[in-house]
């Protein structure tokens, strides 16, 4: 893609922040639209198909859900947010040590405990460990 393509950063935050506030009103339809044309304009930002797997999560379609957290985090192995969700959705389907890989490596992101994702994955980690 070329340069002349792009938007500038603070855009794709501003539309990426407009998306999450469309998802939160319950528009979950429009925030998915937006954000598919974001990852088409900016195809190497993680954070943009973290936000539309979990916009595809609220919509119940957790097969494309996953599919999205897995690319965000072939962008960005580091990405807490896409191994909690990845996480829980594997944690959903019963693949316990898929589950728990994706917790740890959001723990291992956050060894102070101030990221609201890892400290969830935290949580998750104990539920998949009772069995729960």
């Amino acid at each position: 893609m070329s340069d002349t393509m792009r938007l500038p950063v603070d855009e794709v935050a501003t539309l990426a922040t407009s998306a999450q506030q469309s998802a939160q009103a319950g528009r979950l339809d429009e925030a998915r639209m937006l954000l598919e044309g974001l990852i088409v304009l900016e195809p190497r930002a993680a954070f943009l198909r973290t936000t539309l797997g979990c916009v595809l999560m609220r919509m119940g379609r957790e097969e494309e859900a996953l599919g999205y957290f897995d690319e965000a985090l072939r962008l960005d192995a580091g990405d807490v947010a896409a191994h909690t969700h990845a996480g829980e959705l594997r944690l959903e389907r019963q693949e316990g040590e898929l589950a728990k890989s994706h917790f740890d490596a959001a723990i291992a992101q956050d060894p102070d405990g101030k990221n609201a994702f890892a400290n969830r994955a935290r949580t998750l980690r104990l539920r998949a460990l009772s069995g729960a």
